[in-house]
């Protein structure tokens, strides 16, 4: 499986490369493009409300030691709604990340430069034979 990583560094060179594969690349690449930034825009959504809940931690135990407990209720009520929200980015971060996971397997990998460039057998080079190909008589039933 392609990792993200590589798919955001060298996009190019995956498209040359899966080219050889006779695959929609840029289709296949434009939808791991999407679902990544899908994700990593989820997951900084869900970081930025979890820094908010610790903030709001802090400031409740503030308030509590300065006797202000009034004040600290309302905060406590706020980061309930702050809990609900973050369960909910979770759920999206998941989903998020089991599409981009289900996309990137459907992604052949992606051939060395050596490999010459063909749509059937014939276009691949014999790099080196040993001995006479047999010849099969008639009838001649295959292995597998």
């Amino acid at each position: 499986m392609l990792e993200t990583a590589y798919l955001r560094s060298h996009p190019e060179e995956a498209r040359k490369r899966l080219g050889k594969r006779n695959v929609d690349a840029d289709a296949l690449l434009a939808e791991a493009d999407r679902l990544d930034e899908q994700r990593r825009s989820t997951q900084n959504a869900l970081d930025a409300k979890q820094a908010e809940m610790n903030a709001q931690a802090r400031t409740i135990g503030e308030l509590m030691k300065a006797g202000k407990k009034a004040e600290a209720e309302a905060a406590k009520a706020h980061s309930g709604e702050l809990k609900e929200a973050i369960a909910g980015l979770k759920d999206a971060l998941d989903a998020a990340e089991k599409a981009l996971h289900d996309h990137l397997c459907t992604i052949p990998n992606v051939p060395q430069d050596r490999v010459p460039e063909g749509k059937i057998p014939d276009d691949n080079a014999v790099v080196m034979q040993h001995g006479a190909i047999p010849e099969l008589g008639t009838g001649a039933k295959p292995h597998w």
